[in-house]
């Protein structure tokens, strides 16, 4: 679960691509380590691992996946909680571990009525892609570098994700 949070946080790969992430796409390119993945409309991306390297390279050593690259790279676990399957988790799996970890840390996942009668949505897998970029940005990334990052077509669709900040506000 550590090395599929810090993978999302580091890399903002879209839940889809993580659950069908092969062990056999982790590939290091002058010292750098990058995960090869499928994302929207079978478009190919490379993704930099940066400060989830570690992570990923003990949970690869620790399941058994370093001859093995046809299996996934975060495989389902057996009920017993230790034996490694060879079966994709899926998107709603990835999801719910989220959820969990959210909940885990006091975070309202489920989301809040506001004074408006407006329902916010709670806090899922798509609010760590949101707050990665937003992580990104506060530490000087351009916005058409996050674009790239993201894997979005068009600015607009990066600029929903970014949130002003109260100084940002008055400007």
């Amino acid at each position: 679960d550590h090395a599929m949070l810090f993978t999302v946080f580091y890399t903002a790969i879209r839940v889809t691509a993580m659950a069908n992430a092969k062990a056999g796409g982790l590939e290091q390119v002058d010292g750098e380590w990058y995960v090869n993945v499928t994302e929207k409309r079978k478009k190919e991306r490379r993704l930099l691992l940066l400060e989830a390297t570690p992570a990923v390279m003990r949970w690869v050593e620790a399941a058994g996946l370093t001859d093995k690259p046809d299996w996934p790279l975060f495989p389902a676990v057996d009920r017993d909680r230790v034996t490694v399957l060879n079966r994709h988790l899926t998107r709603d799996t990835i999801r719910k571990m989220v959820k969990r970890y959210g909940k885990k840390v006091g975070i309202n996942v489920d989301g809040v009525v506001q004074a408006d009668g407006r329902r916010r949505r709670g806090i899922g897998f798509h609010s760590l892609r949101k707050t990665a970029l937003n992580d990104a940005l506060a530490n000087g990334a351009e916005l058409r570098d996050a674009q790239e990052w993201f894997g979005h077509e068009g600015i607009t669709t990066t600029e929903l994700y970014t949130v002003n900040t109260g100084e940002e506000a008055k400007r």
